[in-house]
């Protein structure tokens, strides 16, 4: 498969014309981690979006009293498969990301450069906007399930406590 095609078959990428698709592939680049592997950390500068070619990788963030220390527990709240998205906020300012992003298998992902994707959605408005507006999409998605997941462990906690 191709950095194309995997653009192409991404979900905030659809319905873009062959040009636009062109333009994304020639600011992509293929990427490899390893198992275990970190693909970038909470707290890094997001210099790019990327797309899950092939792998699993999870999501975590910090959540420990003090979060900016680099040694702080980290809770796992979603898990990215193929097709997916990860890195979102290279595409939203102040472009710092909010989880780590860890490869569970070997991944394969193709990377587009957040700065020159910006730009293309800037010198072409309506791209940008089916860009953001599927890309936000996403976003309330994540929201959603991370809120889920700390209500249903906020919730078994409470229970623990009312029925000792």
């Amino acid at each position: 498969m191709t950095k194309l095609d995997v653009i192409q078959g991404t979900r905030i990428f659809q319905g873009l014309s062959t040009e636009q698709l062109h333009k994304l592939d020639s600011i992509s680049r293929e990427e490899t981690y390893a198992a275990g592997q970190y693909i970038f950390r909470e707290g890094d500068q997001a210099r790019s979006l990327y797309i899950i070619e092939e792998g699993k990788v999870i999501l975590e963030m910090r959540i420990a009293p003090l979060p900016k220390h680099r040694l702080s527990p980290q809770a796992t709240v979603d898990a990215l498969i193929k097709g997916d998205i990860v890195g979102w906020s290279a595409l939203v300012e102040p472009h710092i990301f909010t989880f780590s992003a860890q490869a569970v298998d070997k991944c394969k992902l193709v990377a587009l450069d957040g700065t020159e994707l910006l730009k293309f959605m800037d010198a072409d408005p309506v791209m940008g906007y089916e860009i953001m507006r599927r890309l936000s999409e996403v976003i309330a998605s994540r929201l959603t399930h991370t809120r889920q997941t700390l209500i249903s462990e906020r919730g078994l906690a409470l229970l623990s406590q009312a029925y000792p």
